[in-house]
C-alpha cells in the first residue's frame, strides 16, 4: 500500500510528509484494511504509544471488512486498558470484526457516516480434520460467538438473545439504522479541531 502524501511550500523551500503521520500527531489511527494479526499488531502499538504520550481522546477511522476475531480481540482489549477514550468514526463500510470495534468506542463518541454503513454477523470458520476436532472447532465457535454477541449487546444496549437472532445471516444496517440499533451514536460531520 503506497501512503499517500502532500507538499507544502515553507520558507525553507518545500516540505513533504505522509498524511498518515500528520493524522497520527492529530491523534487519528487508520483501520481500513481487513483486521489481520500482523494490522491488529501495528493499531495496539499506536494506541499504546498515543496512550503513552497523554490520556487525550484517541480517534478510530473505520472502514474494514472486519476479519480475524482473535486479532480484533487484541485491538477491543487495547482500546479497553489504555486509558483513553475513544472516537470511533465509520466511515464506507465496518462490518464484521470492525463493527464490533466500532461500536467499542466510548458512548457518545460513535460516529458514522452519512453514506455509511455497519454489518454484524456469527463468527466464521471453514473447518476440515477428524469427526472429534469438527466438533471442537464447533464448540469453539459457538464460544467465539456467545462472546462477541455479549460485547455487542453491552455496546448497543440490546439483549443477547436479540443480537444472537440479528446475528444469525448478514445483518446490515445503512447509518440511521446503525445509529437506532445502538452501534453508533452521532452522524459524522467533520472533525472539531
Amino acid at each position: 500500500m503506497s501512503i499517500p502524501t502532500t507538499r507544502i511550500a515553507t520558507a525553507a523551500g518545500y516540505m513533504t510528509s505522509d498524511c498518515l503521520s500528520e493524522e497520527f500527531s492529530c491523534r487519528r489511527i487508520y483501520i481500513t484494511e481487513e483486521i489481520t494479526n500482523s494490522m491488529a499488531a501495528e493499531i495496539c502499538c499506536q494506541i499504546n504509544h498515543l496512550a503513552a504520550l497523554s490520556n487525550e481522546d484517541i480517534t478510530l477511522w473505520i472502514m474494514s471488512p472486519g476479519g480475524s476475531v482473535s486479532a480484533g480481540s487484541a485491538i477491543l482489549d487495547t482500546m479497553n486498558t489504555c486509558g483513553c477514550d475513544f472516537k470511533t468514526i465509520v466511515m464506507g463500510t465496518a462490518a464484521s470484526m470492525a463493527a464490533v470495534i466500532a461500536s467499542s468506542g466510548t458512548k457518545g463518541k460513535r460516529y458514522i457516516g452519512a453514506n455509511s454503513g455497519m454489518m454484524i454477523h456469527q463468527a466464521l470458520g471453514g473447518f476440515s480434520g477428524q469427526t472429534a476436532d469438527i466438533l471442537r472447532t464447533a464448540q469453539h465457535i459457538e464460544k467465539t460467538n456467545k462472546r462477541l454477541y455479549e460485547i455487542l449487546a453491552r455496546n448497543c444496549g440490546v439483549s443477547v438473545q436479540q443480537i444472537a437472532v440479528d446475528c444469525d445471516r448478514d445483518y446490515h444496517l445503512n447509518a440511521e439504522e446503525a445509529i437506532a440499533y445502538g452501534l453508533a451514536d452521532h452522524i459524522f460531520s467533520g472533525f472539531e479541531d
